[in-house]
């Protein structure tokens, strides 16, 4: 009788789920479900074969033991009916799997045994089992899912290996894998680095650029901060000419190694202050070995654990200014969940601490609380940490605590020793050995960190490449030893010193020598951040002078304004600085990256006096008027020594006086708020910069209006021969740069008080494009008015008159309102239908008729004060008045480069059949609807009319370009002017951003 052999059975697990039975000829496909499940289960088991109580457990979880050995028993039968005897091996205990069963899941894992990471790419063709379950089987969902993780992890690391290797020739092949892992691991950053990195070392920029955008949307979703790396990377990346895609892999970044007995016992701490006890940490070490570092290892660690985390640093150039600290620390903790039940009291002394916290507490009383300035603060602070402790656990990282000003070390010192045992705070202060740093109680452990022994130094530099054995490792070693003394901040700029000079460099994931580099090795030469700092270009040491010299995260655009370059010159020798990890990017604002750093810099410099002048120049012409801006322009004058920029301090001190309404005298906002000590002779430069009226407090004022009111205001100004005039002076205004911010002061004491009545000066027009817009009468409050609304509806010159009823009158000099300065709107990054989109790269490719779901990302700047400033969009492939358009929402304005993000996931948008290029337009103005936007109708008009030749869409596909390089066009918008006569054209700008819809045939 002739043997029949058992047809051949194939699991097909990865990336789709199936049942493949016979040969490739007469292949056979059967439906998945629990056969399958069953089959893939024993094929992973130990020896194939699983007890039957085990598989009754796995896969009928929802039914009782008899029931569920029934169904086994049935599904046993089912599948040796159907397959064949030989699939299945059963007795009374045990089912195994028969050896005519071959899976894909199994020859992965020969692979994975293997370590044949090109195999390994090759066999894996998805998630396993990935979109696969069924009702009642939860215990084999949850094995599943493990097994999908372990699986993926082997993918991903095997195919990082293969693209690395094949950095150095890289194809379309190696991007697409890439793509893969990415893919597989979107919540990786470093999968995201991966295809990046990949894509610009094989010149694919327009897809650099679409998935850098895709990744900033991602974390924008998320909520999430980027990584250091993946920062680094994507300003490397932002312009080509940065920096060459080679040297994107090529960073000396080693891990963190050699404190690991540290991180556990901070860990611990933190698990101790979960359970409700209040924790201080003390971490102690010279500069350079690491602080720093780990409390950016651990704010990581616990944030990835859904701690809440905040982090707070003391910076060098705000020693000297009191309270500088303690306002920062206030300000972070105000904004928390649970931060406005604190007592009014301590409210109202939080706001006289930071001032920006009005927000959060807005009605209440600053002044007029007692005891001594420290007790308040000290209480306040109190109050607020066990505010934002009360219900949620906190971790408060303090950084570089021996920066911190004396006023605010004591209040921190006094505020955390109240804070109650079982607050659930953690508290780690970073600092110096050689400094005070607040005790807060006897129960606070300290945490000494020292520096790399020499096999972690070894495994640190293991980190970034392999170390060859070769003879001249060794005395590579020793001398980074010897030389850097075991500070990880020393040994990567040791290390970057040798790779500058060509001695060092890394090939195929290995640390090379060049010929005849042993006397280099033997002789280090000076210290390695000199030599770094004194080979840089000109512009970039410059430019890492002022940085140093501003001792606190300052903007690209004030260093820029201090280095007198443009505000890309200056971001390209940041971005250069950047890669050479000499400055960090904190937020929006720039730093150096460590204390040593700064100290290298500000010796390498020349004058530093002179820096400290350009860098108080540039706070007082480009900074927004804030209580921060004082204190870092007053502190830079301070150290300059020039009376010039200690007055215009102080008349900045005064202006934001007056934007507050701070009754006080302005020395003492000087040495209250601002934190300059009152018997610093700079103060009475700053004051004296003030007219001697301004300086007085409001009591003072009062009083002397009182006794000139008793002398008479006619004889005293016939007695002194004061006739009112007007002067003109030209501010910007913080809330509202885009235009000209005229104040108009009326000189003459006796005619101060005479004018100082409702709607007292007017202001018009004599030359210039446009309109003004905004109110254009004020009254005189204490001889100034300030047209703080007053804008204009186009670039050009202008010239203004302002006039006082039966008064003097005065023409202004020529304002010019530049290029930029009207209403813009620009794309900054989005999806449509799954693909993303920049402004860079503003086209998205979809089939015919796809549901353009998703978002696009606008920044937008507005001059107006009108009370309805619509944004709208409108697509091109149907026009007129049943054009395909909506209503996004109004904008608040004035603006200067806000932000905003238009979903149309609820718009329910199409794309067009027609294959082509079609437009989405996005359109601000000042109108109260879409209609009147998009058929560029005024609202003084009446109802929109359509087809008249002026229509938005067309008329901006038509200029498309300028649209994009410019932000905005001037259109002929139907409107009511004087100029142009009823219901006629007139040249009005309209901020537009596009985004193109390319359809492409399937």
């Amino acid at each position: 009788m002739t043997e029949i052999t058992p047809p051949a059975v194939r699991l097909v697990t990865l990336g789709i789920a199936a049942i493949q039975v016979g040969d490739a000829s007469t292949r056979e496909i059967l439906d998945a479900g629990k056969t399958l499940a069953l089959l893939a289960y024993l094929d992973s088991a130990r020896e194939r074969r699983a007890d039957r109580d085990e598989l009754v457990d796995l896969l009928w979880s929802d039914k009782e033991n008899s029931r569920g050995r029934n169904s086994l028993r049935q599904l046993i039968y089912s599948i040796r009916r159907r397959l064949g005897e030989g699939v299945l091996l059963v007795d009374e205990r045990e089912v195994a799997l028969g050896a005519s069963v071959t899976s894909d899941r199994r020859a992965l894992e020969e692979a994975i045994d293997n370590r044949d990471h090109d195999a390994i790419v090759a066999r894996y063709a998805g998630g396993f089992l990935q979109e696969f379950a069924m009702p009642g089987a939860r215990r084999f969902e949850e094995w599943a899912e493990l097994e999908r993780q372990r699986l993926r992890r082997a993918f991903v690391h095997a195919a990082e290996v293969v693209v690395r290797r094949a950095a150095s020739v890289p194809d379309r092949g190696v991007v697409a894998l890439a793509r893969r892992v990415r893919d597989e691991t979107p919540e990786r950053e470093s999968s995201w680095r991966l295809l990046l990195e990949a894509m610009a070392l094989a010149g694919d920029w327009l897809g650099v650029e679409l998935e850098r955008a895709a990744l900033l949307a991602h974390l924008a979703d998320s909520a999430s901060e980027p990584e250091s790396a993946t920062t680094l990377l994507l300003r490397r990346l932002q312009r080509p000419d940065v920096a060459a895609p080679a040297e994107v892999t090529g960073s000396i970044h080693p891990e963190l190694v050699g404190r690991e007995s540290e991180f556990a016992r901070l860990l611990a701490s933190w698990q101790r202050s979960r359970a409700g006890h209040r924790t201080v940490v003390r971490l102690r070490g010279v500069a350079g070995v690491g602080k720093s570092r780990l409390l950016e290892e651990l704010r990581a660690r616990l944030r990835a654990r859904g701690a809440r985390v905040i982090t707070v640093r003391a910076f060098p150039g705000e020693r000297e200014v009191s309270w500088s600290f303690l306002a920062e620390l206030v300000g972070t903790l105000g904004r928390l969940p649970g931060a406005a039940g604190v007592d009014p009291g301590a409210a109202a002394e939080l706001v006289a601490i930071e001032p920006a916290l009005t927000a959060q507490y807005p009605a209440v009383q600053v002044r007029g609380a007692t005891g001594s300035e420290t007790f308040r603060r000290t209480r306040a602070l109190h109050s607020l940490v066990d505010a934002v402790t009360q219900d949620t656990p906190l971790v408060l990282l303090m950084d570089d605590m021996h920066w911190c000003d004396d006023a605010s070390g004591r209040a921190v010192n006094n505020a955390l020793q109240r804070v109650s045992m079982s607050a659930r705070l953690f508290l780690v202060m970073a600092s110096r050995p050689t400094t005070g740093i607040p005790a807060v109680d006897g129960q606070a452990s300290t945490l000494e960190l020292g520096g790399l022994t020499r096999s972690a130094m070894e495994a640190a530099i293991e980190s970034i490449a392999r170390l060859p054995d070769e003879p001249w490792c060794p005395v590579l070693l020793d001398s980074l030893y010897a030389s850097t003394r075991g500070s990880p901040l020393e040994l990567v700029t040791r290390l970057r010193d040798l790779v500058d000079r060509k001695v060092l460099s890394v090939e195929a994931e290995n640390w090379r020598l060049r010929e005849g580099g042993l006397d280099a090795l033997a002789h280090p030469g000076g210290p390695a951040l000199d030599l770094i700092i004194a080979r840089l270009p000109v512009p970039e040491r410059r430019c890492l002078h002022l940085v140093a010299a501003a001792g606190a995260p300052s903007s690209a655009l004030v260093l820029a304004t201090a280095l007198r370059v443009g505000a890309r010159e200056c971001e390209r020798h940041l971005d250069a600085l950047l890669g050479m990890g000499l400055v960090q990017s904190i937020e929006s604002d720039w730093d150096v990256a460590h204390d040593l750093i700064a100290e290298a810099a500000i010796r390498d410099a020349d004058d530093v006096r002179r820096l400290h002048h350009d860098l108080a120049d540039a706070f007082l012409t480009r900074s927004e008027l804030s209580l921060h801006a004082v204190r870092r322009a007053a502190a830079h004058a301070r150290a300059c020594a020039d009376d010039g920029l200690l007055r215009r301090v102080g008349r900045m001190a005064e202006h934001l006086q007056r934007k507050q309404g701070d009754p006080r005298s302005v020395r003492r906002f000087l040495t209250e708020d601002a934190g300059l000590d009152p018997g610093d002779s700079v103060v009475g430069s700053m004051v004296r910069g003030v007219p001697w009226y301004r300086r007085q407090s409001a009591w003072t004022r009062r009083v002397l209006a009182a006794s000139i009111a008793l002398v008479g205001f006619g004889g005293l100004a016939g007695a002194l021969r004061w006739q009112p005039s007007l002067a003109l002076v030209v501010e910007p205004l913080p809330t509202n740069p885009l235009t000209p911010a005229p104040v108009v002061e009326l000189r003459g004491l006796a005619a101060r008080a005479g004018w100082a009545r409702p709607e007292s000066i007017t202001v018009q027009r004599l030359s210039g494009p446009g309109m003004l817009s905004g109110p254009t009468s004020r009254k005189f409050i204490d001889g100034r008015a300030q047209f703080s609304e007053l804008g204009v509806t186009e670039p050009g010159a202008y010239v203004l008159r302002f006039s006082v009823p039966g008064g003097p009158s005065l023409d202004s000099d020529t304002l010019r309102v530049e290029e930029g300065w009207g209403p813009t709107l620009r794309l900054a990054t989005g999806r449509l239908a799954g693909r993303a989109f920049s402004a860079d790269v503003p086209v998205v490719e979809v089939e015919p008729g796809a549901l353009l779901t998703g978002s696009i990302g606008v920044t937008y700047r507005a001059p107006w004060t009108a009370a309805s400033v619509m944004l709208c969009a409108g697509a091109s492939w149907n026009e007129g008045p049943l054009s395909v358009r909506w209503t996004v929402f109004p904008l608040v304005t004035p603006a200067m480069d806000l932000e905003r993000r238009v979903s149309l996931d609820s718009a329910g948008l199409h794309a067009p059949e027609t294959p082509g290029e079609h437009h989405i337009v996005l359109a601000m103005n000042a109108e109260p609807d879409c209609d009147r936007i998009l058929s560029s109708t005024n609202w003084e008009v009446g109802p929109a009319v359509w087809d008249d030749g002026n229509d938005l869409v067309p008329a901006v596909i038509s200029k498309i370009e300028e649209a994009r390089q410019q932000g905005y066009v001037t259109l002929p918008v139907l409107r009511n002017t004087r100029e142009h006569g009823p219901r006629s054209p007139a040249p009005t700008p309209v901020g537009v951003a596009v985004v193109t819809v390319r359809v492409i045939k399937p």
